[in-house]
């Protein structure tokens, strides 16, 4: 396990862990409802005897502070912003899923000094154009998270809600899902749930600025992944320099479920930045 450090960003102090320096900056971002800790089990091992690894839990997330609203994604950005500032020399690699990959999308398009290269992983933009709802797995989870903390007053009320949805699930299974719930701040799924998330940030724009290597890797709309043809073109005609991998039979979270076609293609891209 990486030792655990905290930031302060000015707003928020920033939960985050950190490899041995073994190589060159790279920062791992998380998911919605995620955290590093249960993120990136699948393939932190293969990076760090290469990179010195920074993985965080964003605000809201994990051991990370909670704030009042302020949980947009470029809420999250300027958070990742001030940690990448502080901790790096150097440009650095982002690799992000998510809500991770459209924040690295935001601070190398804000921030072009701190960002060596971006990897995105399954980005969600088909809200440039689309209700949450649209994306129905995720809506449904989301919607489960923020009634269950909404309603719940302890873990153990957390545990058994968790449970009870899924009966026939082993007890690894549910208390891992409890864990994660209970260490979320209802506002992160209310914000997304409430088509916010998107508030202040002006997508186009930001593709248009980016001018570091990206390699976007995405999954199949009708798997549920978070993009579908016209979001990746969307993508490719707005960011210069990307190359766009379409995962085979992928849903959102290919990566842990692919991992190895997943660092066949980050490894390649990595390579030749």
């Amino acid at each position: 396990m990486f030792p655990e450090k905290t930031f302060d960003t000015g707003e928020v102090k920033i939960n985050y862990a950190e490899s041995p320096a073994s190589g060159a900056p790279m920062l791992l971002l998380h998911g919605l409802t995620s955290a590093w800790q249960n993120h990136w089990t699948t393939i932190m091992p293969r990076l760090t005897p290469d990179w010195h690894i920074v993985a965080c839990d964003f605000r809201g997330h994990g051991k990370s502070g909670r704030v009042a609203d302020e949980y947009g994604f470029v809420d999250y950005a300027r958070d990742t912003a001030a940690l990448l500032s502080a901790r790096f020399s150097a440009p650095t690699v982002i690799i992000g899923h998510s809500l991770g990959a459209v924040t690295a999308l935001i601070v190398a398009a804000q921030a072009p000094q701190l960002v060596r290269a971006i990897v995105l992983l399954d980005p969600p933009l088909f809200l440039r154009n689309r209700p949450m709802s649209s994306m129905v797995g995720a809506h449904f989870w989301f919607t489960f998270v923020y009634n269950v903390l909404k309603s719940s007053k302890s873990y153990e009320e957390i545990f058994a809600k968790c449970r009870a949805a899924q009966p026939k699930a082993d007890e690894a299974m549910i208390r891992a899902q409890a864990d994660q719930i209970y260490a979320l701040d209802i506002g992160t799924v209310a914000t997304a749930l409430h088509d916010h998330v998107m508030s202040g940030l002006d997508l186009e724009k930001c593709l248009q600025t980016i001018t570091c290597p990206a390699l976007l890797m995405r999954g199949d709309w009708s798997s549920g992944a978070a993009m579908d043809e016209n979001d990746a073109a969307f993508v490719r005609a707005n960011l210069a320099n990307v190359i766009d991998i379409k995962m085979p039979n992928a849903n959102h979270s290919f990566y842990a479920e692919q991992t190895d076609l997943t660092m066949e293609h980050v490894q390649k891209f990595l390579d030749t930045v």
